[in-house]
């Protein structure tokens, strides 16, 4: 099971602020503690525009052990953007290896990495915009886990801090998805430590 977190808020980006607040950059450290005391490891993809209003935030995901890599939003961009994010990270320290897809597009390519896409369970933004609830959403998730489980198959769930800091600013649902998951003896893992396998 891989948790990979999407950070692509800004504050100036009124039109998701208006739908889902500024609650981000709080959220965070939250994730931070529900990892620490659930003992998982999460995968974050970060965009560029969220690496560079945020750097600090690239030194704290890793200062806490987890991966980072780059989130790429436009397939139009994606060379140029490439570049940016690839020198973004270098300041950490981090080279490039899982670039993260909102979108499918299986004829992209990238010299040296591999790409995740949007994965095959809704997030939990796209779940509130098809009008779920969190809760149901994270029900849906865990249903599907049970499934995936019989048939031995890994799964992706893929997360945004500002969905979750608007409707789980404590963490709940999020630490009883991940105890469902470690309960069904699923390993929680990141996509590079995937590749690596």
């Amino acid at each position: 099971m891989d948790l990979t977190i999407r950070l692509d808020y800004v504050p100036w980006d009124a039109e998701s602020a208006a739908e889902f607040g500024h609650a981000e950059p709080a959220m965070i450290l939250r994730l931070m503690d529900v990892a620490r005391v659930n003992g998982t490891k999460y995968h974050f993809f970060a965009s560029t525009r969220a690496l560079q209003a945020f750097p600090a935030m690239a030194d704290l995901v890793l200062n806490e052990g987890h991966h980072l890599d780059w989130l790429c939003t436009e397939p139009a961009t994606l060379d140029a953007e490439f570049m940016i994010a690839k020198g973004l990270l270098g300041v950490v320290g981090v080279t490039p290896e899982v670039v993260g897809l909102t979108f499918l597009d299986e004829t992209l390519q990238l010299e040296g990495v591999r790409f995740a896409g949007p994965g095959e369970m809704k997030s939990d933004r796209d779940a509130i915009r098809s009008g779920l609830t969190f809760r149901l959403w994270s029900e849906q998730v865990k249903s599907h886990l049970r499934a995936a489980k019989d048939l031995k198959k890994s799964q992706t769930i893929v997360l945004h801090p500002q969905v979750i800091g608007k409707f789980d600013p404590q963490g709940a649902v999020l630490s009883d998805l991940l105890k469902h998951g470690l309960g069904l003896g699923f390993k929680i893992r990141t996509l590079r430590e995937d590749v690596a396998r």
